[in-house]
């Protein structure tokens, strides 16, 4: 999980693992109205090598290292502040705003 996101939710992580299971999948990740959150993901440690190699080759898009892997995906509501990505102030203070 990003440390810049807000409204991350104990029942987000059971979605995601519930997904990654049912599919048997490498990798679950969510999605929000059509948009994509790559890194509110649960991935399986197994993969940790193949992701180093990818690194070391010089990947860094995490969508290009997703298409190298068993993937899914987990549609999850759109929550006032869910997902809200802050890196800097303003962003806490519009975060702070929408939560008012």
């Amino acid at each position: 999980m990003p440390c810049d996101s807000y409204g991350l939710t104990v029942s987000l992580k059971d979605k995601l693992l519930r997904a990654l299971e049912q599919a048997g999948a490498d990798i679950a990740y969510a999605t929000q109205s059509g948009d994509d959150h790559p890194l509110v993901a649960i991935w399986r440690t197994s993969i940790k090598d193949k992701l180093q190699a990818f690194m070391d080759d010089g990947g860094r898009s995490v969508f290009r290292w997703y298409a190298t892997q068993k993937v899914a995906t987990v549609d999850i509501p759109v929550v006032r502040g869910q997902c809200f990505n802050m890196n800097t102030l303003e962003d806490y203070q519009d975060l702070l705003k929408e939560l008012e």
